[in-house]
C-alpha cells in the first residue's frame, strides 16, 4: 500500500510553463473544446510576462 493516493489524469494536451505563451496555448487550446493541463514550476503571478530587472 503506498503513502497516498494515485489519480490518474487524461488530457488532450500538456503544457509546460505558465508564462504568457504558455498560458496563451493553453487557453487556446481549451476553446478549441480539448482537455488541457499547464504546469509550472512558479506561481502563476511570478509565471506571467515582466520586463527585464537589470541585475
Amino acid at each position: 500500500m503506498a503513502a497516498y493516493d494515485l489519480v490518474d489524469h487524461h488530457y488532450d494536451a500538456v503544457v509546460v510553463g505558465a508564462g504568457g505563451a504558455g498560458l496563451r496555448a493553453t487557453f487556446g487550446m481549451a476553446a478549441e473544446g480539448l482537455s488541457t493541463a499547464c504546469i509550472s514550476k512558479l506561481f502563476p503571478p511570478e509565471a506571467t510576462p515582466s520586463p527585464p530587472r537589470a541585475g
